[in-house]
């Protein structure tokens, strides 16, 4: 069983920074899945070109596709933050170590 140590404030700090870009990315996934949607949405029911209706459906389905690879990555990254930084009942953070505690 791994021990904990405590962790200083500028990890702590670099924890926070970390969950915060990773909440941000997930934002500009969901903006660009925003975007491509509507603007697709837009192609699609007012011009009759076949051409700027295929290439509506086509923003859309990459926007979803945006939007699934997005949500699997800020998951995929949430996860990994948590298996460095545990955070304990008392709500502050620790980092696991193996190393034996000097006494």
């Amino acid at each position: 069983m791994r021990k904990k140590k405590e962790v200083k404030i500028n990890d702590k700090l670099a924890l926070d920074r970390t969950v915060l870009a990773n909440e941000r990315t997930l934002l500009a996934y969901v903006r660009t899945f925003a975007s491509l949607v509507g603007g697709g949405i837009g192609m699609v029911a007012v011009f009759e070109s076949s051409i700027i209706q295929i290439t509506g459906t086509v923003a859309i389905i990459l926007g979803v596709i945006f939007l699934i690879f997005g949500l699997r990555r800020y998951i995929l990254v949430h996860k990994s933050i948590n298996e460095v930084f545990e955070q304990g009942e008392d709500g502050c953070v620790s980092l696991p170590t193996d190393k034996k505690e000097d006494k």
